[in-house]
C-alpha cells in the first residue's frame, strides 16, 4: 500500500483490524511517500488511522 501526503506534517499512521488489535504501527513520518507492505496480513478490513498536525482522519482498506 501506497499512501501520499501534500506535505510531511504526518506524526503517525496506525492500522487496525475491526476486533481493535494494532497490526502495524509507525511514528512521526518524514516523507510525503510511505510505502506498507500488507502482503503479510490477513485478508479483511481494516481501518487505517492517520495523525497529523492539523487533522486526524481514518479510512477503510480492504485486504483481498
Amino acid at each position: 500500500m501506497n499512501l501520499q501526503f501534500a506535505d510531511n506534517s504526518i506524526k503517525s499512521i496506525e492500522i487496525v483490524n475491526l476486533l481493535g488489535k494494532i497490526v502495524y504501527s509507525t511514528a512521526v513520518i518524514e516523507n510525503t511517500d510511505v510505502l506498507i507492505d500488507v502482503t503479510s496480513f490477513i485478508k479483511g478490513i481494516y481501518i487505517v488511522n492517520i495523525k497529523s498536525e492539523n487533522l486526524n482522519t481514518s479510512k477503510k482498506l480492504i485486504v483481498e
